[in-house]
């Protein structure tokens, strides 16, 4: 996929078929209404026009492949792409958006271009830092080191939001995308995970919080990825972005806690192909492992007034079922966790530790694997008590 969408002249996409047996040709949904033109009258600026258009999203409605996870690699990896959208067409390079009633983005303003999915693309021609002060050189270099693997947190936002037919295709899906960014950087690929970021995309989480009310989340019935990948799970997922070289430089950023390392990292492929479907691997990590109970998730609106005066009642439900609080053995808080499946067995009676990460003490949440004496992960943990110091050793374990 990746040879076949990235050596295209002109993708053609038929946004708005439902199956591979409809063409590009649709009948179009009748607009709301005519765009409305705007004339200043006492100036010499051209008119402009006022049309109905959805919130975050340059076309009026959703489009049919924007939920197909094996369409996804078509829009991330083409260099020109023209959509044949329901109620408009569309078009998609690497400088610029626009669509039939007039939506137009300069993408060298924003790296990440809107249209259905994060696509990689090369370096702007013009500065998009320059009103803070940044030389084009600087900014050059930071996105040079970025420009690939940094988009990779928003693509797999975007792509775990979308459906699959089969669950075993959740790495084949995406593996066209994995393969490029690969040959680009030369970064080892683990599972949906790169190598030189592990620590900080190992604190992914089930997005609970921004996915759509209708969404849900699984175990899929056959093992797909190791439990620290996000493959690992059925259903929209969040990992924060990765921070800038930029950011990085003002100390804008948590950095990983300097007693933690990787020491090991092993994937067992299925087929030849490194990026596709995968039956075991590993991660022996040198870090500090706590023990810990959980409590269930209190609705504390003393901490932030302004979110819970939000008519958001389903989302609220989603942080009372999925949070919880993370005490000591002894009882005592010391932060919180999501859990990736809070149904899945009764954690008041399961052994918890919690796996540092960063300086602060984000983590994973594990548990002991029933095979041996490796640990699972089943959340990811943070928001510890700074005030809160352990006496524990570091400890080399197995996650799996």
């Amino acid at each position: 996929m990746a040879s076949v969408y990235g050596n295209a002249f002109l993708t053609i996409s038929a946004s708005a078929s439902e199956s591979s047996e409809q063409g590009i040709f649709r009948p179009r949904t009748i607009p709301p209404g005519p765009p409305v033109e705007l004339r200043c009258s006492d100036s010499d600026f051209e008119p402009i026009y006022i049309d109905y258009k959805l919130e975050n999203t340059p076309f009026q409605e959703p489009q049919s492949t924007d939920s197909r996870a094996w369409c996804f690699q078509e829009m991330a990896l083409s260099p020109r792409v023209l959509v044949y959208g329901k109620e408009m067409l569309g078009w998609l390079c690497d400088s610029v958006t626009d669509v039939e009633h007039g939506y137009v983005e300069e993408h060298y303003e924003n790296p990440d271009p809107p249209l259905l999915a994060p696509r990689l693309n090369p370096m702007p021609a013009k500065n998009p830092l320059e009103k803070f002060g940044y030389p084009f050189t600087l900014y050059h270099w930071a996105r040079e080191r970025e420009r690939e693997v940094g988009l990779w947190a928003s693509m797999v936002n975007a792509f775990t939001k979308r459906k699959l037919t089969h669950e075993s295709d959740r790495l084949p899906a995406i593996s066209g995308v994995a393969k490029e960014i690969q040959l680009q950087t030369g970064d080892e690929y683990l599972a949906g995970l790169w190598r030189q970021d592990l620590s900080h995309e190992l604190l992914w989480k089930v997005d609970y919080l921004f996915a759509a009310k209708d969404s849900t989340w699984h175990r899929p019935a056959k093992y797909r990825a190791p439990s620290w990948s996000w493959a690992a799970i059925e259903g929209p997922i969040c990992m924060d972005l990765r921070p800038s070289e930029l950011d990085k430089a003002h100390g804008d950023v948590l950095a990983t806690a300097d007693d933690v390392r990787v020491l090991e990292a092993k994937i067992e492929p299925i087929w030849q192909n490194p990026y596709g479907e995968v039956s075991g691997g590993y991660l022996r990590l040198s870090t500090r492992l706590w023990k810990v109970v959980l409590r269930p998730f209190q609705n504390d609106k003393s901490i932030n007034p302004q979110y819970w005066l939000r008519p958001n009642k389903w989302r609220d439900s989603r942080i009372m079922h999925r949070q919880r609080q993370v005490h000591t053995p002894e009882g005592e808080w010391i932060g919180k966790c999501v859990l990736d499946m809070p149904d899945e067995r009764d954690w008041d009676a399961t052994e918890l530790w919690w796996v540092k990460i960063d300086v602060r003490g984000s983590g994973v949440l594990v548990m002991k694997d029933c095979k041996g004496n490796a640990f699972a992960r089943v959340g990811m943990v943070w928001g510890l008590d700074e005030s809160y110091v352990p006496e524990t050793e570091i400890a080399d374990i197995l996650l799996v």
